[in-house]
């Protein structure tokens, strides 16, 4: 059971930072990330983890991943600002 909401809870934090990296302003990818270091860091200090290696392994994975998601999210902004300026354009000729 443990492991089905870890997974539900990772699955929604990914999707919470594509939604929020895909608005108009790109500091709103940054959230989910900070919660996430600091979460980890109050684990670790907490003694959450075995060792030093556990916790720099975890926390550069899931910041690899956050940071993915980032991308993705801004990727998908661009392309649908790209959509909207070429249905304005069309809409300027006609």
């Amino acid at each position: 059971m443990d492991v089905l909401v870890s997974a539900l809870f990772i699955a929604a934090g990914l999707g919470l930072q594509y939604l929020l990296s895909s608005k108009n302003n790109p500091y709103l990818g940054v959230i989910i990330p900070v919660l996430f270091v600091t979460g980890m860091t109050w684990r670790y200090l907490e003694g959450g983890y075995n060792s030093f290696l556990a916790y720099i392994l975890i926390l550069g994975f899931g910041l690899i991943l956050l940071f993915e998601e980032w991308s993705r999210g801004r990727k998908a902004m661009k392309k649908n600002q790209e959509k909207e300026l070429e249905k304005i354009r069309t809409y300027d000729i006609n």
